[in-house]
């Protein structure tokens, strides 16, 4: 039986950043001791429901906190409705 080729350190490393980061879904804003939590964790977060302006005040939020080089932070409005979805992602050159 041939054996499966050894992966790099390297590769190991980024499977394991990668296998580590988890989605995570809020109904409604969170604190700045959670929001910090999950961004140390280089988590994605979604912000359902939210009115389509709270994406420039979680923006601030993140950037208050020190994370602003390393999340995008974007809305997808919904259709007919003033609700969105704002979506805090890690830039993929951050990790």
């Amino acid at each position: 039986m041939k054996r499966p080729p050894i992966l790099s350190n390297e590769v190991q490393r980024l499977i394991a950043i990668m296998a580590s980061h988890m989605t995570r879904t809020f109904i409604m804003l969170i604190t700045d001791d959670e929001l910090k939590n999950r961004l140390g964790a280089h988590d994605t977060i979604f912000f359902v429901g939210q009115h389509h302006g709270r994406q420039e005040e979680i923006q601030e939020q993140v950037e208050r906190l020190g994370f602003g080089r390393l999340y995008n932070v974007s809305a997808t409005r919904w259709l007919h409705s003033d609700a969105a979805t704002i979506r805090a992602e890690p830039i993929a050159t951050a990790v």
